[in-house]
């Protein structure tokens, strides 16, 4: 379990960041790396880290109405102040 304060709120926030962070790296790797196959490679594996970033930042938007968040394969506790009535104890 993540601690208390990665939240789904808190999560989609930083994730978001992650997802800027990543096209910054991904425009200074075009900029920078001189040999064409390394960029190629380099940009196809920033760009498939931000897609996955992406997908849990839209899958954690949804997750607050079943009540069971994850992110990448761990548990996002959802604050007790912020479940909603059809959550049952978790």
């Amino acid at each position: 379990m993540l601690p208390a304060w990665f939240n789904p709120d808190n999560l989609q926030t930083i994730l978001s960041g992650s997802v800027l962070v990543l096209a910054v790296v991904a425009v200074l790797a075009a900029r920078f790396i001189r040999k064409v196959i390394v960029k190629v490679v380099m940009l196809i594996v920033l760009a498939a880290v931000a897609g996955a970033v992406w997908l849990q930042r839209d899958q954690l938007s949804e997750c607050a109405a079943t009540c069971e968040c994850q992110l990448f394969g761990f548990d996002v506790a959802i604050p007790e102040k912020e479940r909603l009535a059809t959550c049952t104890g978790s």
